[in-house]
């Protein structure tokens, strides 16, 4: 199974106010209560043919938090939080889910830039 790994990157010109990881949750939670941002980040760059309808429970999976689609998790090494998202099964869901992925870890990114903090993304 594919693993998208989002962690802070070096900030050593971060400025903004506040601890930059607990500016990730903010991230994070935001996107979770919108998750149409998902849906339009992925049809803006991706070629999303699925409708509303079909995504519906794959999306739904990024606003619960036992869900195993998005995690946050303490590397064991270095004992620094990262976000875990994955996208398992097979077929077309795997598609779908694949492209929300993606969408979403470009959104996280994206907001973390414009509030002037960089994040590393590994995918494993």
């Amino acid at each position: 199974m594919t693993g998208y790994h989002i962690s802070l990157g070096y900030n050593s010109g971060y400025s903004g106010s506040g601890d930059p990881w607990e500016k990730i949750r903010e991230i994070v939670a935001f996107l979770r209560n919108f998750p149409a941002l998902i849906v339009s980040e992925a049809r803006a760059v991706e070629p999303f043919q699925w409708t509303d309808e079909e995504i519906r429970e794959y999306l739904d999976a990024y606003s619960k938090a036992e869900d195993l689609t998005l995690r946050e998790k303490t590397d064991e090494e270095t004992g620094k939080p990262y976000l875990l998202l994955l996208a398992s099964g097979g077929g077309e869901s795997r598609k779908i889910k694949e492209a929300l992925r993606r969408a979403f870890c470009r959104r996280i990114i994206w907001e973390a830039h414009k509030q002037g903090i960089e994040v590393s993304l590994i995918v494993a």
